[in-house]
């Protein structure tokens, strides 16, 4: 018994050790097909579905890998099945928004790729998919952002000087401003300032270097006459700008109807150039001018003697002791405060007195001065040549600084005398004379709208006499714009209506682009109550930047108001909403008010693409169309 127990023993053992070595077999092979199987199964799923794939069957493939979240492969293949959107919405769920705007790009969707570029932030190329959409307006803003981006950089490297001129010709006046006051630049920062729209910061810097006219100008292109009469008064005779402060103090006041204090300026100005020995041109123009004044207020003695003193100082010519011998032998004219209805010899006299001091040429004979504004005289003339009466508008030599500024002039006049339209006013020829660049425009018998406006008090006009002006100033407009020109300062002043038949001439077109260019002081071109955004900014300027200034004319042709009058007129025109015109003129109807907000609007692209959907929107809202 016990020799046959052994083998048992033995035999049992080894089975149980077999069957444990099973069971441990079994569950490491579970353990393995846990943990590998899936990914087997999904390897032999992704070998049959690249197989599908390289046949074009694509159906299975993208689901799995979105479900697997491989997104990028996802894109890539519903981007070979040309599924755009698809593609972009996959690659953007990847986070690789460049190749998302890569796929807009390609499928020619410029505009939806910029949008993802500058999600990106990748402006460059967000400006240039803006400008393949033919959206220039915001592809120079996206650019301006890229450089804003630059400016910072330099600004953290410590490199201001670059920064803030970087920032100043991209647009981002403020941030320009600041650098520029740390750096000790204030007129640059004045400028800068004056560009933001904060024209006390602007008037700060100038208060820092003493430049009181420019402080000045900064003042008159906010319409604060006693502010920059106050800081031409701080200018005094040894300084470097008293001439400059005296003939603007003399322009301001007779632009204000002050003859008197203009009189004063004028006198001030002969004693400075007799005392300097500095006699020339200018002073002869200061003497008349001191005449004309005098003779307006009845003061026929002084204002001959006035005249004498020309001759004393060498300045006359033979036209103008002729005339002075003919108003010799004119009664004193009346005044008008004495003598409302002035007599025959007045009436001659003021004729007369209109040819005291005009300029000589051998082709144009100048016949009087018939006005004079901020940037020259405009003379009636004759062309002898061709024997037709024209106008002629001497440009001042503080309007075009240097030689260089000339020819930009000069050049931009030529440019705009190619167009042709009956309702712009032509120009004719330009040129120097006596240095001073000139140019000879067509003579429009007539007044100009701000005229007619202010002596007829003829606010607000009819819809019958708007839709009359609107017809033909929005078809001289649109032509000039299909032709490529912007007038840059669309006013009351810059509207002519004829005398016979009331039609209407849009003049200086395309000259504000050349004062800008020429412009050596604080102002911008334009006026500030019509100017854009846009303007203001200096940057994206295109014609409906002139759509702009019309909604703002049409706001004050029929409410009798501009749209901003107070407070910081650049910020309102920027952010502030235009009022509703319907609180000051009730009869208005509701959308006279759309096509305002519509002319007014902040961002180009929400106005008006053309000026005759203007005239066409306004016949509709007055019942017209």
């Amino acid at each position: 018994m016990a020799s046959l127990s052994v083998p048992i023993f033995v035999g049992s053992t080894t089975l149980m050790t077999l069957g444990v070595l099973v069971a441990l077999s079994c569950v490491l092979g579970f353990v393995w097909y846990a943990r590998n199987g899936a990914g087997l199964r999904a390897r032999r799923l992704e070998a049959r579905l690249r197989s599908e794939m390289a046949q074009g069957r694509y159906g299975n493939a993208v689901p799995w890998l979105i479900d697997n979240g491989r997104y990028r492969e996802a894109a890539e293949i519903e981007e070979k099945r040309g599924n755009v959107e698809r593609a972009a919405k996959l690659y953007e769920r990847a986070d690789d928004l460049p190749a998302a705007a890569q796929v807009y790009m390609r499928a020619a969707d410029y505009e939806m790729a910029a949008l993802v570029f500058k999600q990106a932030g990748l402006m460059a190329q967000a400006s240039e998919a803006f400008a393949k959409a033919g959206r220039h307006d915001a592809a120079a803003a996206a650019k301006g952002e890229e450089r804003a981006a630059t400016g910072r950089q330099l600004e953290a490297q410590g490199r201001l000087e670059e920064a803030a001129d970087l920032y100043v010709t991209e647009g981002h006046f403020a941030a320009g401003a600041e650098l520029l006051q740390r750096l000790g630049r204030h007129r640059d920062a004045a400028r800068a300032w004056f560009r933001a729209g904060d024209m006390a910061k602007a008037v700060a810097q100038l208060e820092l270097v003493g430049d009181h006219v420019a402080i000045a100008r900064v003042y008159l292109a906010w319409g604060k006459g006693a502010e920059a009469r106050a800081a031409l008064g701080a200018v005094g005779p040894e300084s470097s700008g008293y001439r400059d402060a005296l003939e603007l103090l003399a322009e301001l006041e007779l632009k204000d109807k002050r003859p008197q204090e203009a009189y004063r300026a004028y006198d001030k100005l002969v004693r400075w150039a007799v005392e300097r020995q500095d006699i020339g041109d200018a002073t002869r123009r200061w003497l008349v001018q001191m005449a004309e004044i005098l003779f307006a207020h009845g003061k026929k003695t002084e204002a001959l003697a006035c005249l004498s003193r020309v001759s004393e100082l060498g300045l006359s010519t033979p036209e103008l002791d002729d005339k002075r011998r003919e108003l010799e032998g004119l009664a004193t004219p009346a005044v008008a405060a004495e003598a409302p209805k002035a007599n025959e010899a007045t009436r001659a006299l003021r004729k007369l007195t209109t040819t005291l001091g005009v300029p000589r040429h051998d082709r144009y004979e100048f016949v009087g001065k018939i006005g004079q504004g901020g940037n020259g005289v405009i003379y009636k003339a004759h062309d002898r040549m061709l024997g037709r009466q024209l106008v002629i508008k001497m440009i001042l030599q503080t309007a075009v600084a240097d030689d260089l500024a000339k020819k930009f002039f000069l050049r931009e006049a030529q440019t705009a005398a190619q167009l042709n339209h009956p309702n712009i006013v032509t120009i004719y020829d330009m040129g120097e004379m006596s240095g001073q660049p000139f140019i000879a425009m067509e003579l429009v018998d007539g007044q100009n709208l701000a005229d007619i406006v202010e002596v007829d008090g003829a606010l607000p006009v009819s819809p019958r006499d708007l839709l009359h002006i609107t017809g033909q100033l929005c078809a001289a407009m649109q032509y000039a714009h299909d032709k490529g020109f912007v007038h840059r300062d669309i006013k009351l002043e810059n509207v002519m209506l004829t005398t016979a038949g009331r039609d209407v001439k849009l003049m200086d077109f395309g000259l504000a682009k050349a004062f800008t260019a020429s412009d050596k002081t604080m102002v911008i071109s334009g006026t500030p109550v019509y100017m854009s955004p846009e303007q203001i900014m200096g940057v994206g300027i295109d014609h409906r930047t002139d759509i702009y200034a019309l909604g703002v004319m049409l706001f004050l042709l029929e409410t009798g108001h501009f749209p901003f009058e107070d407070g910081n007129i650049f910020y309102h025109q920027q952010e502030t909403p235009p009022p509703d015109p319907r609180q000051y003129n009730p009869t208005l109807p509701p959308g006279f008010k759309d096509v305002i907000d519509r002319c007014m609007a902040k961002k180009k692209e929400d106005r008006f693409s053309g000026a005759m959907e203007i005239h066409r929107a306004l016949e509709k809202a007055f019942g017209r169309a």
